[in-house]
């Protein structure tokens, strides 16, 4: 809910700043602020809980930044600008990675032909549970990462869209003249579900990821361009290959411990979604 607040308001900013200055937010956002207030309630508790420790008392994200150094400066970091930087790793990755998990589990239960390849991969890949962690099996397991892509690109975790400002000179897209200092985007909802770029864009189909006789390495090349989950270029996400790691981890040990389906009667319908085609809509 908070996220989905928090979206909205900036969605709104973004196409009209000057309702930034207006302070809407106690009017349109009540109730994201009172999750806003609760959230840096519980980011201070917790450093100033670290902080009464030893810096090595532990390995954490604490102790790394309390011990890095400008290699121009040699200076460390301040502490309004730790308590800047543990407030944004809080929450980076956490709520991004467990959507993209309920959204994983979500089709997988919806496709039970899909789940049964995806179970038969894992279970015949490693030997044990234990055994499954991230390194050269976990990534050889190329049904998982293609059901992992494919409810990325369904259901990207991130709703909003990721502006970028056209450099000196100007911009050409599509024939159209962009000039400079314009901000542009293109949401990766929309982008994913274009079907000259991911035909059937609806359809939970891992197997668009996988080169075959059906599906060449054209095809695949054309969907990775146009496949901007984490954005695309040196503004891309720092952390997709950390992102992919949890999902793939978490995934794999779900389906080797566990079986799960959909329930019988009107249960198995929640969740799953429907197609709205005329507004290219899926929704939960």
């Amino acid at each position: 809910m908070a996220v989905t607040a928090t979206t909205n308001k900036a969605g709104v900013y973004v196409q009209y700043p000057e309702l930034a200055n207006l302070k809407l937010e106690k009017l349109l956002y009540q109730r994201g602020l009172g999750m806003r207030e609760r959230y840096l309630q519980l980011m201070s508790n917790l450093v100033r809980s670290r902080n009464s420790k030893e810096k090595d008392a532990k390995n954490d994200l604490l102790y790394f930044l309390a011990d890095a150094k400008d290699p121009e400066t040699s200076m460390g970091f301040a502490e309004d600008e730790i308590w800047a930087e543990s407030r944004f790793l809080l929450i980076a990755g956490a709520d991004t990675t467990s959507t993209a998990l309920t959204t994983a589990f979500c089709y997988l239960s919806a496709y039970p032909a899909c789940y049964e390849k995806l179970v038969y991969e894992i279970r015949n890949t490693f030997s044990s549970g234990s055994e499954i962690r991230s390194g050269p099996k976990l990534a050889q397991c190329q049904y998982l990462r293609a059901c992992i892509d494919v409810s990325l690109r369904m259901s990207p975790p991130i709703s909003g869209t990721l502006w970028r400002e056209v450099c000196a000179g100007g911009y050409v897209i599509d024939n159209e003249y962009v000039p400079a200092g314009y901000d542009v985007s293109v949401n990766p909802y929309a982008v994913h579900h274009n079907e000259d770029c991911f035909p059937d864009s609806f359809t939970f189909k891992p197997e668009r990821w996988i080169p075959s006789a059906d599906n060449p390495e054209k095809d695949i090349e054309r969907a990775r361009r146009a496949f901007s989950v984490y954005s695309i270029g040196s503004r891309a996400c720092a952390g997709r290959n950390m992102a992919y790691t949890e999902l793939g981890d978490s995934i794999a040990r779900t389906m080797w411990y566990w079986d799960f389906r959909l329930p019988e009667g009107p249960l198995g319908a929640v969740g799953i979604g429907k197609q709205r085609w005329r507004t290219h809509t899926l929704i939960f």
